[in-house]
């Protein structure tokens, strides 16, 4: 018989619902014509390009809101014992509103 570590099982979930959400971040970063988030947010800085820069600073901004609804959802599963569901998960993330 296997032993299954529950501790181990909940770190496999947190880490699926983490990358999910980063997953949707990275795609909307996409859709906004950048190649990932970790790209779009080196605009926020760069006064060089103002279209990009207002998005990167929005995309900053909203990436933020993203992963505190992400802990704050993870936190209540840990205080509730009410697992997330990834789908749910990512419909509750804050909506990007871009320049």
């Amino acid at each position: 018989m296997i032993t299954i570590d529950a501790n181990s099982v909940e770190e496999r979930k947190v880490t699926l619902f983490r990358k999910a959400v980063g997953d949707h971040i990275d795609a909307q970063a996409t859709a906004e014509g950048f190649d990932s988030i970790v790209t779009a947010v080196t605009y926020a800085d760069e006064p060089a390009d103002q279209v990009n820069q207002a998005k990167g600073v929005a995309l900053r901004e909203w990436r933020s809101l993203c992963w505190e609804y992400c802990r704050t959802e993870l936190t209540a599963w840990q205080s509730t014992g009410v697992e997330p569901v990834v789908e749910d998960l990512i419909a509750g993330l804050p909506v990007l509103i871009t320049p």
